[in-house]
């Protein structure tokens, strides 16, 4: 059989598919209206049918309420796809991903004023003249329609022509033999993923014990507080039974205890420290000692609170009113002669 006339039948069909993935409509500016319906019509169409394939574009699909999902099948089952790459159109590029990732057969082609693209640029790439002129046109379409029959040829024969290896699982085409997992390979994979099982339950074993640590912190400061507690009161009533016990002293009149706070005329002067018949000794915040006699004037002064009723300050109104008007001798005085 002649592979640079006739592609090869592998399942003795009359005719394969062709999926063509090109541009529908033409960007403003860069291509005339309806240009890419006559690449197909002139070029692709023409060069399918020499190759033995039916082709059938995007927009021949029949409709479905699932149109997306119809030419991902196209893309997909069919036979072989041609793939137009001119002005880079995204959809193009995605949907030859699609192609490719199946490791299925693709032939690409592109007008001559479309610059390659880097990442497909080391597959082989059909240029056609996008003039479509009549002196032109033959030789594009024959070259074509070889590069068709010998893709899908190269691809029955395994010999991968223009594809790019498999790139996901999930595939029905099963991965050579060459790259099947060794027995060796799994059991180490089994035991990667055992270690990790033990890394990830000491990992919870640990956070268990932190919590419970935690807790546990808790619990003894709650714990730790009550104590403090018992033992404050504990404290307060034996202190509390201690002042029953205590000594009161009189000075000037008052029931003082030794530790009571000493007011002199509404100053704190210290706490009493001792007290006797003849004298009161005073401790002051900073330490110092002194003593105050009972004869002392200022030991009428003396109280363990800040205001004290002290007889010795009361002062006479008769005195004041003769003081006043003897240094001030008024006749006309409300109080008479002060003389009197």
């Amino acid at each position: 059989m002649d592979l640079n006339n006739q592609a090869v039948d592998e399942n003795n069909k009359a005719t394969k598919t062709c999926f063509v993935i090109m541009p529908i409509s033409e960007p403003e500016g860069c291509y005339d209206s309806g240009h890419f319906m006559q690449v197909y019509q002139q070029l692709i169409k023409p060069a399918c049918n020499k190759a033995g394939f039916k082709s059938i574009r995007a927009d021949e699909v029949v409709k479905s309420n699932y149109i997306e999902i119809d030419i991902l099948k196209k893309i997909i089952t069919s036979d072989m796809v041609i793939c137009d790459l001119s002005n880079n159109n995204p959809n193009v590029l995605y949907e030859l991903g699609v192609r490719h990732a199946m490791k299925r057969p693709a032939v690409l082609i592109k007008d001559k004023k479309t610059q390659r693209i880097f990442d497909i640029q080391g597959i082989r790439c059909v240029e056609y003249n996008s003039s479509l002129r009549g002196d032109l046109l033959p030789k594009d379409k024959k070259e074509l329609t070889n590069t068709i029959i010998q893709t899908y040829n190269g691809h029955i024969q395994e010999e991968d022509y223009n594809s790019l290896l498999q790139l996901i699982y999930n595939v029905k085409d099963e991965l050579p033999k060459s790259h099947q997992l060794h027995q060796e390979l799994k059991n180490e994979l089994s035991e990667i993923k055992r270690l990790t099982d033990d890394v990830l339950n000491k990992v919870n074993e640990i956070y268990s014990k932190t919590n419970d640590y935690n807790s546990s912190r808790v619990e003894s400061s709650v714990q730790a507080d009550q104590e403090k507690n018992q033992d404050r009161d504990q404290y307060q009533g034996q202190n509390d039974q201690g002042q029953q016990d205590e000594e009161y002293y009189d000075v000037n009149g008052e029931n003082i205890k030794v530790g009571d706070i000493i007011y002199f005329n509404g100053i704190n002067i210290g706490t009493l420290h001792s007290a006797d018949m003849v004298s009161v000794t005073i401790i002051d915040c900073n330490g110092n000692i002194s003593k105050i006699h009972v004869t002392d004037d200022s030991y009428r002064s003396l109280s363990k609170t800040i205001l004290r009723f002290n007889p010795s300050l009361i002062i006479d109104s008769s005195s004041i009113r003769n003081e006043f008007y003897h240094n001030y001798d008024d006749p006309f005085s409300p109080f008479g002669d002060v003389g009197a």
